[in-house]
């Protein structure tokens, strides 16, 4: 038997992080199962569950984790995942996926304002990443909308919504996204 835990590090970044967490985990006979990880401003970041051997407390896998040498310094937490009753429920589909980008003049509020605009349609954020270049912000979202959501409608409403920040908005099923940008 197993148990599942959330695991969340932050490091300064450096080579080798995800190689010594991958075979720490291994050598604990311990299973990823999902990984996200980025590197922001020089700092690593990631996000993971992983299934451990029961016989294993959650002080001996942080114990086994902050001996990776890469991580010296890290900022590592782990608590039990703990699945809700509705977990299956909340497996997002892709079929309700889209992907929504915003562009234009960084400023104050940006995020705010689109996920607020999100929040009011419960609309979930999937996925987001942010940057900033030349004072041009750029939001990514992926997103999952409700069923029977009209999509000409909302892409209206948060283009309107945006225009107060001057952003430029995209709203595409995340399978014509992926489509158009493989090509």
């Amino acid at each position: 038997m197993s148990k599942d835990y959330v695991i969340a590090i932050m490091a300064k970044d450096r080579v080798g992080i995800v190689a010594g967490i991958s075979q720490k985990t291994a050598e604990l006979k311990g299973t990823l199962k999902n990984i996200s990880q980025t590197v922001m401003h020089h700092y690593f970041t990631m996000m993971l569950i992983a299934a451990f051997p029961d016989h294993y407390s959650e002080k001996e896998i942080l114990d086994a984790l902050e001996s990776v040498e890469e991580l010296s310094g890290a900022n590592i937490r782990m608590t039990a995942y703990q699945p809700s009753l509705q977990s299956e429920e909340c497996i997002p589909q892709p079929e309700n996926q889209y992907i929504l980008t915003a562009s234009g003049p960084d400023n104050i509020g940006l995020v705010a304002a689109a996920t607020a605009h999100l929040r009011e349609r419960n609309i979930n954020i999937i996925d987001l990443t942010t940057s900033i270049s030349d004072n041009n912000y750029i939001m990514m979202f992926l997103i999952q909308v409700p069923e029977k959501t009209d999509i000409g409608k909302l892409k209206h409403s948060l283009q309107l919504q945006m225009n107060l920040f001057k952003m430029k908005v995209e709203l595409r099923h995340q399978a014509l996204f992926q489509r158009t940008n493989d090509i």
